[in-house]
């Protein structure tokens, strides 16, 4: 009897020492195959999808520009040289177009050097700030009805591609520096708009929109004025 109970603790002994072994390697296995997808989330920027958004919309704009160019160009001789809105609104949206493929190509080619050199860097922000000030400028020439690249001078959109792919672009480079200001420098702009009042963010979107339909009612009456 004493020589069967022996035997028997044995075995649960044995068992337990290989369930053990295999919970463990089981741990092993999954932290393992957990651990390169936490390093690629870890790698990637949280603005990529801003990139991503800012790189399709100013692709969209660049060719719009393009075709806007040179629709305008038909109708003057080939004498005469392009007007300096055409060669900035063309160049403002080449560079931005450039700029975020060669981002986004780090962040895909290298993601351990884009981590080192470039998210949350003082380089990164350079690059949203010129970003945003390129994309601005180019909704300021596509949009001015003086132009009459994407607005005619009666306020009316005459080319609905380049008139709300230049928008997204902006926005798009708006997006990226509100994130890199909530992730690299604790600054929240909805949580301290919100902060301020339950009606404080409504006044500020109401300014910011009243601001922008006022510039461009004074840019169709100068383009109606001039005619």
């Amino acid at each position: 009897m004493n020589e069967l109970n022996s035997v028997a603790s044995a075995s649960r002994t044995s068992n337990g020492s290989n369930n053990d072994a295999y919970s463990t390697s089981i741990a092993s296995a999954t932290t393992s195959s957990t651990r390169p997808r936490a390093l690629v989330a870890s790698l990637k920027s949280p603005r990529r999808v801003w990139y991503c958004a800012l790189f399709i919309s100013s692709l969209i704009a660049m060719g719009s520009t393009f075709e806007a160019v040179k629709m305008q160009r038909r109708y003057t001789a080939p004498t005469i040289p392009p007007t300096p809105t055409q060669q900035w609104s063309v160049a403002s949206i080449t560079i931005t177009f450039l700029l975020t493929f060669l981002t986004l190509s780090l962040q895909m080619a290298s993601p351990t050097k884009a981590t080192k050199y470039l998210h949350g860097t003082k380089l990164e922000l350079g690059l949203i700030l010129l970003l945003s000030g390129f994309t601005c400028s180019s909704v300021g020439t596509a949009t001015n009805p003086a132009s009459g690249m994407a607005v005619n001078a009666s306020g009316g959109v005459s080319f609905g591609n380049l008139f709300y792919s230049t928008w997204a672009s902006f926005i798009s480079a708006m997006g990226a520096l509100l994130s890199f200001l909530r992730t690299e420098r604790g600054f929240d702009v909805s949580s301290e708009l919100s902060s301020r009042g339950n009606r404080f963010r409504t006044w500020a979107i109401l300014i910011v929109v009243a601001l922008i339909v006022m510039g461009s009612s004074a840019s169709c009456y100068d383009a109606k004025c001039d005619e």
